[in-house]
């Protein structure tokens, strides 16, 4: 599947995209996820792979919960942001991290972006695991 941004009108909007939505598709608890996406680099371009709680239409952001097993800000074609949002008794928190590949960028080859979600880490966080090329 290729997405791509394109400089185009539509709604009012200069650019356009597009995401792919599986909400009422699948829904589970713990397990593993690998993506393998080669990404675009540029300004304005925020490529990310990010999953939601199955109950955001009851409760709401972040009380459902948000994995982001990667995502890059196009203007820092080699930082990898995921990150875990929750609700804390009603307070927002969150835990993020970066990794760079080894050399180049997320831009110049396929990569494979894992996260497993593991019942045995505290408060039923999530392991992130940095990227295997």
């Amino acid at each position: 599947m290729i997405i791509e941004a394109k400089k185009e009108s539509l709604n009012g909007a200069a650019y356009t995209s597009a995401r792919m939505k599986t909400e009422g598709k699948r829904e589970f608890q713990y397990g593993r996820i690998d993506i393998r996406a080669k990404l675009p680099t540029g300004k304005g371009i925020w490529p990310a792979l990010w999953m939601l709680g199955d109950d955001i239409a009851r409760v709401s952001w972040p009380r459902c919960g948000e994995i982001d097993i990667m995502e890059i800000i196009g203007s820092e074609p080699a930082t990898l942001h995921g990150t875990v949002h929750w609700d804390n008794n009603g307070n927002y928190a969150n835990y993020g991290k970066s990794t760079m590949p080894a050399n180049g960028t997320f831009a110049d080859e396929y990569h494979v972006f894992t996260i497993i979600w593991d019942e045995q880490k505290p408060n039923g966080c999530l392991m992130m695991c940095s990227l295997i090329s």
